[in-house]
């Protein structure tokens, strides 16, 4: 894959930073500016509605199973609700399978955590866990390409840390995202993460989605996704 480079992703100065009126009119006129007169945007939720309807009714045998072998192994309902930070800093739940015993326990934990159940730990290592988040996608709380949402807690630590952060938030989070394309099959450092985020924020357009999405589509049939 001929990946840009990532010394390539600009700068993020404060000076770019939008007004201090950080209401939703401020926000659209950063969208209208990302995305010019045009609405693409419009375009981009059409895509996201028939993307997941597809993806929904393609899956729904998975769907069932994962759902049945997470109920019989942790005993409680299987999907689990994690508030994230949506476009705009509007709150939503994103929707998961549940993964751990104990459901107080927080879903950012490592593949290798005794928290886990075994099932658990199958569909964590194999993303399968993410399958309810096509109902986020239909919802329109996610779209098919954006940065991964952050919880609420994430959120408001790196905005008071990393310059240029607001912009991260202009655009809906996504299922797949420029960030993760660049993590090459290990975690990425947290910062250059939201670097590649904002990048991609202030320069989102439908062929870049589509690439996004090619790219991402490639690491998955390759084995690297």
């Amino acid at each position: 894959m001929n990946l840009p480079r990532l010394n390539a992703v600009p700068t993020v100065h404060k000076r770019n930073l939008p007004s201090k009126d950080l209401s939703r009119p401020v926000a659209a006129t950063v969208q209208r500016q990302v995305y010019g007169p045009v609405r693409p945007d419009l375009i981009k939720r059409g895509i996201d509605i028939l993307a997941a309807l597809v993806a929904i009714i393609f899956v729904s045998p998975l769907l069932l199973v994962c759902a049945l072998c997470t109920w019989a192994d942790c005993g409680v309902w299987p999907v689990a609700r994690r508030v994230r930070i949506g476009q705009y800093g509007r709150l939503f739940s994103l929707l998961t399978f549940r993964t751990e015993q104990d459901t107080a326990v927080s879903e950012e934990l490592p593949d290798t955590r005794p928290d886990r159940s075994p099932v658990g730990q199958l569909l964590a290592i194999s993303n399968l866990d993410r399958l309810p988040e096509l109902f986020n996608l239909l919802r329109g709380d996610l779209s098919l390409v954006g940065p991964r949402p952050l919880s609420k807690d994430s959120d408001q630590y790196y905005a008071a840390r990393i310059p240029g952060y607001i912009h991260r938030s202009q655009v809906k989070p996504g299922l797949f995202g420029w960030a993760q394309l660049h993590e090459q099959g290990y975690p990425m450092d947290i910062r250059r993460q939201i670097q590649l985020d904002i990048w991609y924020a202030q320069n989102a357009s439908l062929k870049l989605d589509f690439r996004i999405l090619r790219l991402s589509l490639q690491q998955v049939i390759s084995g690297q996704g």
